[in-house]
């Protein structure tokens, strides 16, 4: 038998018997059942009935308690549901199309500076955008930086393979209009696809040879 189990029960010893009304054993048995309903939902409740209580008066007392507890538990969900909600709105569909690079420095021009970036972080998210905003269903990735070369001033994927597939089901087909160079979720630049397309259900495509940055 488990504590609290043990604890139940002791606790429903306590319960008062009714002189009048309903059969005691029914009474005590209808007192029990509560004084357990009432212990799975709150394990800090006192069950044991007061020495001067009725069975009437332990029924409705509990009830009241019953009544409580349901209320507290309803504003637990109300604030679930909020913080689901919440959730729901903080990830919407980043704004991501063309963006300026940063600014040349002396020492570096704006693909360099971008290249220098990618290798200090070691990793970058790709993300597909219809030129406007990240498209939904499409998951972006995580690759590696050593994945990209520095060639003739800009920075081109060599990293094999980058298939993408539209989501499928009843979501609406998204346009790949390009891919964005993320990293730690801020755009650094923009990859225009040489020929925007839609991607439909279930339909692979390798977009490696289009991710050309600068």
């Amino acid at each position: 038998m488990s504590d609290k189990t043990a604890q139940t029960t002791q606790a429903t010893k306590n319960i008062p018997v009714a002189s009048t009304g309903a059969q005691s054993e029914q009474d005590a048995a209808y007192c029990a059942a509560m004084a357990q309903v009432l212990s799975a939902i709150d394990e800090g409740l006192e069950l044991a009935a007061k020495t001067d209580e009725t069975a009437l008066e332990y029924v409705e007392r509990m009830s009241v308690r019953a009544c409580e507890l349901i209320e507290k538990m309803q504003g637990k969900a109300d604030d679930m549901a909020a913080e689901i909600e919440d959730l729901a709105q903080g990830s919407e569909m980043r704004i991501l199309g063309p963006v300026a690079l940063p600014e040349k420095t002396k020492a570096r021009t704006p693909i360099e500076r971008v290249f220098a970036a990618m290798q200090k972080a070691g990793a970058v998210e790709l993300a597909f955008s219809d030129g406007t905003g990240e498209l939904k269903g499409v998951a972006p990735r995580k690759v590696q930086s050593k994945m990209f070369r520095m060639k003739a001033g800009r920075v081109i994927f060599e990293g094999g393979e980058l298939i993408v597939k539209g989501p499928g089901g009843d979501a609406p087909v998204p346009h790949l209009a390009g891919v964005a160079l993320c990293i730690d979720g801020e755009q650094l630049a923009w990859s225009p696809m040489a020929r925007s397309m839609d991607l439909a259900a279930d339909v692979q495509v390798n977009i490696a040879g289009n991710v050309v940055f600068g």
